[in-house]
């Protein structure tokens, strides 16, 4: 069974033909599309950066992951992205751990 969420990106990728990089998804997904003779587009959905116990789910676990991306981007459009996950209040990047 494919997740709502795959759904949605692939969704959007397909409807979009471009590459799509959202966040507040509170889940980390990626999708991909590869069509002959044309570059692969993707889409990124990112985690959230809220807490996991919101009053409407009255005590509930939420199952989030928080998250952010660094993207890097050139001039013709390439680019590469790192999804960084933040655990515990604290993430590594570039070697060096991080605590908010």
């Amino acid at each position: 069974m494919v997740c709502g969420l795959i759904n949605i990106m692939h969704n959007n990728i397909t409807r979009l033909g471009c590459n799509v990089c959202y966040g507040h998804a509170h889940d980390s997904q990626t999708a991909m599309l590869n069509m002959k003779m044309q570059k692969p587009v993707m889409a990124y959905g990112l985690g959230c950066l809220c807490g996991h116990e919101p009053d409407y789910l009255k005590g509930r676990p939420a199952s989030w992951l928080n998250q952010f991306a660094v993207m890097y981007l050139s001039d013709n459009g390439d680019y590469n992205i790192y999804p960084i996950n933040i655990v515990n209040n604290k993430f590594i990047w570039n070697g060096r751990q991080y605590s908010i």
